[in-house]
């Protein structure tokens, strides 16, 4: 006893599968990103930080910023603008730049930490489409999102229908 699809159901398959594809799609970019944002306190979902540890001899124990932003510059081919200084201590320094480097500066050991923070490539553009952080046609885009899933949960109820009705 086989089921025979009236017309309009085969047009209405044909749609349900073309949207089903491209809502797919979207499903995983906001399943990847809430998986992530939901587990930020165990790591961080948008960037990376590599440390690099060394000890260093010439580290003047009354060096201020300016000298130590010449002396980073210098020894680590820095080029861009120093962002902060933050003295944690009287012999410990995070000097920040503008490239998402930083050195911890620990002039009791005569070492430097060397923090390199960078974006997480996919994730870190998936989390800011599900955070809706781009605004202007990605707000359209979502809206057409909710309304494939709203066109997808009725067809699917639909095309099941009759099919089951013996059960």
């Amino acid at each position: 006893m086989g089921y025979h699809k009236t017309p309009k159901q085969v047009v209405l398959v044909r749609w349900h599968r073309r949207i089903g594809l491209l809502v797919t799609g979207v499903m995983l970019v906001f399943a990847i990103s809430g998986f992530a944002l939901n587990h930020q306190s165990q790591w961080d979902p948008y960037y990376t930080v590599s440390k690099r540890h060394e000890i260093v001899k010439d580290l003047g124990l009354s060096m201020d910023e300016d000298e130590l932003d010449l002396y980073l510059r210098k020894k680590y081919s820095i080029n861009e603008k120093m962002n902060s200084s933050v003295w944690e201590n009287s012999r410990t320094v995070t000097i920040s730049y503008s490239n998402g480097i930083s050195f911890v500066i620990d002039f009791k050991n005569k070492s430097i930490v060397e923090e390199v923070t960078s974006k997480r490539p996919v994730i870190y553009n998936f989390i800011h489409l599900h955070l809706n952080a781009f605004k202007g046609l990605w707000i359209y885009f979502s809206d057409f999102f909710a309304i494939g899933l709203i066109f997808l949960s009725i067809s699917g109820v639909y095309l099941t229908l009759g099919r089951f009705t013996h059960i």
